[in-house]
């Protein structure tokens, strides 16, 4: 079960976000091939359950919408690394992200979606992250606000999304991706991602510790 969930109707978009079980019932049967094989090389336990455990709830989230068991559709990697469902992309995009103990997933069969989340907590690589990826006017506007730390976190969460978006690399990207928080809205972003003239970009609090960030396009 979700611990906090969001639909927009306007974009048919679901986001939930769940925090990871001890008491989930051999979520590997819901597995393809495919994915079982990328489940036995991960070695850090705790990534493996985050693997396992937001491709069992994705799986079976798309049944409904495909009409397929979960075990009958595969996911692959598309771009610098964006799950996507294998044959049926054409029908629903989605997109995960992970942090701690935490997953959220989102779904759409309307829009393409890029998704990030994020727990509140303090970072000692904070300023590095911010010379590195973020423009002076982000800085200056993280700087400026009331809560610094959470609008750090905000804006470096954006960032994430609408690279998750494009299927693209943080580490290529993350720099040339220029967010406002007043809105929020995209400002600027790679030429090789195209026009932006439909993307949304949005952050919501899902607990007092932790926030969902979304970026979403027209198909």
């Amino acid at each position: 079960m979700s611990v906090w969930s969001y639909f927009d109707p306007s974009r048919d978009l679901y986001i939930n976000l769940y925090k990871l079980r001890d008491d989930l019932f051999n979520p590997e049967s819901i597995l393809s091939a495919d994915e079982l094989a990328r489940l036995i090389v991960l070695s850090d336990p705790k990534y493996r359950q985050l693997f396992l455990q937001s491709r069992f709830y994705l799986k079976k989230s798309l049944e409904d919408i495909i009409g397929k068991k979960g075990s009958e559709l595969s996911t692959t990697l598309y771009g610098e690394g964006k799950p996507i469902l294998k044959d049926y992309s054409h029908l629903v995009d989605f997109s995960i992200s992970h942090k701690d103990d935490y997953f959220a997933i989102a779904i759409s069969r309307k829009v393409l979606v890029g998704l990030d989340i994020e727990v509140d907590r303090k970072r000692s690589h904070q300023k590095n992250v911010s010379l590195r990826f973020m423009s002076q006017r982000e800085i200056a506007e993280i700087q400026s606000s009331e809560s610094p730390q959470k609008e750090f976190l905000k804006m470096w969460s954006l960032k994430e999304a609408v690279i998750k978006l494009k299927a693209g690399s943080l580490f290529k990207h993350a720099s040339q991706v220029h967010l406002s928080l007043k809105g929020p809205q995209l400002l600027d972003w790679p030429a090789s991602f195209g026009g932006k003239e439909s993307v949304k970009v949005e952050t919501l609090p899902a607990s007092e510790n932790v926030i969902v960030s979304f970026a979403s396009a027209d198909r």
